[in-house]
């Protein structure tokens, strides 16, 4: 009985562990998307404009789409990455 229980708290604590490492945020992916959108919008004009906003959701898709419309070369996957970094900056 004591073997079982000790198993079943080894078994509990690696689950626990795994779930910890699947739900932390990347430092390299997040450096990875400012990179990107510095790249992107400093193409037409200071990306700061686009660091220093706050915007919901929906305002970041409004604006990007716009941006696309505008010339800017951002791939669908790539807005939704810049639209994810800049919520979650807020």
């Amino acid at each position: 009985m004591k073997k079982k229980m000790i198993v079943i708290s080894i078994i509990a604590l690696l689950i626990v562990i795994l779930i910890a490492a699947c739900t932390e945020t990347s430092p390299t992916a997040d450096s990875d998307i400012e990179a990107l959108i510095q790249e992107r919008c400093s193409e037409c004009h200071a990306a700061s404009r686009a660091f220093g906003a706050e915007k919901t959701r929906e305002e970041w898709s409004v604006t990007i789409d716009r941006m696309i419309d505008l010339g800017a070369n951002v791939s669908g996957q790539e807005k939704d990455q810049m639209i994810d970094w800049f919520v979650s900056q807020n």
